[in-house]
């Protein structure tokens, strides 16, 4: 979330970081040892709406707005920039009419597999947003759900309940506090994120998800 507050647009923000990374070491760091097998960098500025992973996978992303409030210039496109210490994630962005206010991104993998990757930016603005993800995941339909100890939260948000992500305190747009790692167990061949506000806060706001890695 914008700590400057989200009623900022968004053309404030989206142009490239001057923040240099690289991006194999910060990857590494963020979501431990298995290999990148899609690095969103290859699709920055654009919707990836189907790509096909390292190892031969392909994965289908649905974007879904059923509040009509997602940034149109930015709901579901890769970032071409750096946000919360690390380049290039598809960004989730709206402006929120009503509290509860949500949208959705679907990730479906065409062989079953163990991802990890890492949320940005997912924190609380005292007085203003708050970030919620609901993340449910699947695997020949049937819901797996992430235990507490599958989510490495950040200092600025916490687990809260199965699957939900909450934001607790403020980051700054180049800390790392917002982040959190999810990494999976097992297999799955869905993820659905839903991206929702439980304040009262009505404005602009975002989160990013980076790199997917899986061995």
């Amino acid at each position: 979330m914008l700590t400057s507050g989200a009623a900022v647009a968004a053309t404030t923000w989206i142009a490239p970081s001057v923040l240099a990374l690289d991006r194999v070491s910060a990857a590494v760091g963020s979501c431990g040892a298995p290999p990148v097998q899609i690095d969103w960098s290859n699709w920055a500025g654009t919707f990836p709406n189907s790509v096909t992973a390292a190892d031969g996978t392909v994965v289908t992303i649905t974007r879904n707005d059923p509040f009509n409030v997602a940034d149109a210039g930015l709901f579901g496109l890769v970032f071409n920039g750096t946000t919360s210490t690390l380049d290039n994630p598809i960004i989730m962005a709206m402006e929120n009419a009503n509290n509860g206010d949500y949208t959705t991104l679907t990730f479906s993998f065409s062989t079953p597999v163990a991802p990890c990757f890492t949320f940005l930016d997912v924190d609380f603005g005292n007085g203003s947003w708050e970030d919620t993800m609901l993340i449910t995941e699947t695997l020949g339909g049937t819901p797996v759900p992430l235990g507490t100890g599958d989510i490495a939260t950040g200092s600025a948000n916490t687990v809260s309940g199965t699957n939900t992500l909450v934001g607790i305190g403020s980051a700054g747009n180049a800390s790392t506090d917002g982040n959190a790692t999810v990494t999976y167990p097992s297999d799955i061949d869905t993820i659905e994120i839903r991206h929702r506000d439980d304040s009262t806060f009505i404005g602009f706001q975002y989160i990013g998800i980076h790199d997917f890695r899986w061995c």
